[in-house]
Parts: structure tokens; C-alpha cells; sequence
């Protein structure tokens, strides 16, 4: 049985009263139950709030594969890699189902707090990276024509071809008109392992 099933029951919910509370039609809980679509973050996000969890609980520990911390995340949101570009790893960690591709950074820094919290495991894909305009507002690992990488919330920029990098932090600064090198969308977050 599915852990999004065992929940849902365990709550007393049926698969239609659960759709109706996540806005969406009852043969999509099913197929999410049964693994017939993937249960991405953004789903996982909205059913588990419905469901007064966790998103990461909504995935079975069994389930999971690993991955290699290849970085942190400091203060200001940015993005340290342990060998300058993503390939080397001084930890694995517990990834989410579905995620072949993915790596990941721990926050070191409750700068980017009430979003992301010190410890906490960010993952995402560099070679499932959408275009800049496909990533706007959302959370992405953003490397600067700089050099340098932050992660984000990425909002249009005033100047052709450029972006404001928003911070969850008020006092960080915003990053605007930036040029970026490449983006990578954030594809889970998991809790401090």
C-alpha cells in the first residue's frame, strides 16, 4: 500500500473527498497512490498540508535511492560545490523515488529562513535544467555569467535577457537585472538527515 493511501485512510478521507479538498479530479489521487504518476514536489506539497504532514513523508524510506551532496548552501542563499563545479560529494543522502539524475546541497545557513532551514537537503537536476523563462518563479540553483550560484526564486529581470533573484529572506538583497550561466530547477527538499 502507498504511503499517500496509508495517510489518506489513516485520516478517514476517501479518494473523492481528498480530490475535492486538493482541487483536482479523484483518478488522479489514484493514480498517485498507485504510482502512476510521480509524486513531484509540488504535488507532495499540496497533499501533504491537506493531509497535516510533511511533503517527504508522503514517500516510503524503502523507496528511496541516494545521491551525492556535492555542496552547501551559506548565508545569502549561495552555493559553495565541494570541488568548484558539482562533482565531487563528501556525503550521500536519501533521495526521493523517480530522481536518477538528481544531486544535492545542504543548507549550512537559516539565512534563506522561513523557506529553507539550516540542514534541510536541496535537490535538483542540472540535466533536466528547463530555460530561464520556463523557471520563473520558482526555486532554482542559478549560476551567474559571474561565476558565481545561488538558490533562488527567479523573477523576469527590466533588462533583455536578465532576472531578479529573489531571496525568501527580507534582509538579503535582491540580485536584479542578473545574467545567468545556468539554471536548474529544485526538484525536492527533504528534512535534516
Amino acid at each position: 500500500m502507498s504511503v499517500l493511501k496509508e495517510m489518506r485512510e489513516a485520516r478517514g478521507l476517501s479518494q473523492p473527498v481528498l480530490a475535492r479538498l486538493a482541487r483536482t479530479s479523484q483518478q488522479q489521487i489514484d493514480r498517485l497512490e498507485k504510482g502512476q504518476r510521480r509524486l513531484t514536489l509540488p504535488w507532495a506539497r499540496r497533499l501533504a498540508s491537506l493531509l497535516g504532514v510533511d511533503a517527504h513523508e508522503l514517500q516510503p524510506v524503502d523507496a528511496y535511492g541516494t545521491v551525492s551532496v556535492v555542496g552547501y548552501v551559506g548565508v545569502g542563499e549561495e552555493v559553495f560545490f565541494f570541488d568548484g563545479d558539482a562533482g565531487a560529494t563528501l556525503e550521500t543522502v536519501l533521495a526521493p523515488p523517480g530522481e536518477h539524475d538528481t544531486v544535492a546541497l545542504r543548507v549550512l545557513s537559516d539565512s534563506a529562513s522561513p523557506r529553507y532551514r539550516e540542514g534541510e537537503i536541496i535537490f535538483y537536476s542540472r540535466t533536466r535544467g528547463r530555460t530561464a523563462a520556463k523557471c520563473l518563479y520558482e526555486d532554482c540553483v542559478v549560476r551567474l555569467s559571474d561565476g558565481r550560484t545561488f538558490l533562488k526564486l527567479i523573477e523576469p529581470g527590466s533588462e533583455a535577457d536578465s532576472y531578479v533573484l529573489r531571496s525568501y529572506a527580507s534582509a538579503t538583497p535582491l540580485l536584479v537585472n542578473r545574467k545567468v550561466a545556468w539554471l536548474a530547477p529544485v526538484t525536492w527538499r527533504g528534512p535534516r538527515r
